[in-house]
C-alpha cells in the first residue's frame, strides 16, 4: 500500500532549495510501489512527474497540482558477471564509490555529481570528457501508454544517446528502474588518483553545493562557427571537441559573472552555474536566464539551450 505525502514543498527536493508545495509525493521503492502508483493514476487520472535526485529540474514556485513519484530504488548495487547492475534510485555518489572498490575504472568523471543514476542516464549526464552512454550496456525501464504500463529493456544502441540526451528523455513515457553497466578493472590507485583530481579540479572551478545551491551546468554547450572557436583555443591554449565551445566561457565574455536578479546569481566561479544565495525564486531564475540567453546571442550569435528542465 502506498502513501501519498502531502504538505510537502517541493525546494526540499531540489539541490537549487527552490520549488513550490505540491499536492502529493509518493516513494517508489520497489516494483510493488510502482504498480500501485499506476493504478492510482490510472483509477484518479492524475497527472504526475517523475523524481530522482532533483538536481537537474528547476521547480516553479506555484502550487503544484501533478502528483510527484519519488524514484527510491536504491537497495539494488551489485557486482555481477564483471557487470554492475543498480536500481536508478541508487546515487552517482554511491555507485562512483562502489565501481572504486570494485577495483573498476570508467565512472571516475562523474565523482561529486549529485543526482541519481536514473536521472544521469536520462539526460546522459557528463562531465570531463566522460559520459553515462560510454558505460551503458542495458536499460530497465517501464513505459506507461494509454493507461497501460509495461516493462522493457533496451540495450545500448536502443537508447538513442546524445549530448545530454537519450530516449528516454525524448519520448517523456518512460520511467528508468534499473541499469547495466560494462565497465574495465583498473588499479585502485590509479583510479583513486584521479577521482581525487576531478574532486579537486571541481572545487577550485565549481561553487560548492551546500554553501550555494544550485542545479549545476544550466546550458549545454553549443556548436560555434570558426572564428568563435579560433578565439576559445586562442585564449586558453587549448582544442575543442566536436566543434562545441563551453558554455559558460560564452557567458562569462558577455560579462555576466556576478549578475544577479533577486537572489539568483551568476556563480562568481563558473559562470554556467546559477546559484540560489538564500531565497532565490524560479521566475528570478527563468529571468536570468533570458537575459543570459539574449546576451550571448547579441555577442555570438550564439543560440544557447537550457540543459536543466523546467517544470
Amino acid at each position: 500500500m502506498i502513501k501519498i505525502e502531502t504538505g510537502l514543498s517541493l525546494r526540499d527536493f531540489s539541490t537549487f532549495r527552490i520549488g513550490g508545495e505540491v499536492a502529493g509525493l509518493v516513494r517508489i521503492k520497489n516494483e510493488e510501489d510502482l504498480q500501485a502508483f499506476f493504478q492510482l493514476i490510472n483509477k484518479e487520472k492524475r497527472d504526475f512527474f517523475i523524481l530522482g535526485g532533483g538536481s537537474n529540474v528547476l521547480f516553479r514556485d506555484d502550487y503544484w497540482h501533478r502528483l510527484v513519484a519519488k524514484i527510491e530504488n536504491d537497495q539494488k548495487l551489485v557486482f555481477k558477471n564483471e557487470k554492475i547492475i543498480c536500481g536508478a534510485g541508487v546515487t552517482l555518489a554511491k555507485l562512483v564509490n562502489y565501481a572504486y572498490e570494485e577495483g573498476l575504472t570508467g565512472l571516475e568523471w562523474a565523482v561529486g555529481i549529485p543526482g541519481t543514476v536514473g536521472g544521469a542516464i536520462r539526460g546522459n549526464a557528463g562531465a570531463f570528457g566522460g559520459q553515462m552512454a560510454d558505460s551503458v550496456e542495458q536499460v530497465v525501464a517501464w513505459e506507461w501508454k494509454e493507461g497501460v504500463v509495461k516493462k522493457r529493456t533496451f540495450l545500448y544502441q536502443d537508447c538513442r544517446f546524445g549530448y545530454r540526451e537519450s530516449l528516454f528523455k525524448e519520448e517523456k513515457n518512460f520511467l528508468i528502474w534499473e541499469v547495466k553497466l560494462s565497465l574495465n578493472f583498473g588499479k585502485k590507485e590509479a583510479i583513486r588518483k584521479r577521482m581525487a583530481e576531478l574532486l579537486m579540479q571541481r572545487k577550485k572551478t565549481q561553487p560548492k553545493l551546500n554553501q550555494f545551491p544550485s542545479l549545476g551546468s544550466i546550458f549545454k554547450n553549443p556548436m560555434a562557427p570558426k572564428e568563435i572557436i579560433a578565439l576559445f583555443e586562442k585564449e586558453k591554449q587549448t582544442k575543442v571537441k566536436n566543434h562545441k565551445v563551453p558554455a559558460g566561457w560564452l557567458i562569462e565574455k558577455c560579462k555576466l559573472k556576478g549578475q544577479r536578479i533577486g537572489d539568483a546569481q551568476v556563480s562568481q566561479l563558473q559562470a554556467n552555474f546559477i546559484v540560489n544565495l538564500g531565497q532565490a525564486k524560479a521566475n528570478e531564475v527563468q529571468q536570468l536566464i533570458t537575459l543570459i540567453k539574449e546576451k550571448v546571442w547579441q555577442e555570438f550569435r550564439i543560440q544557447l539551450e537550457e540543459e536543466i528542465e523546467i517544470c
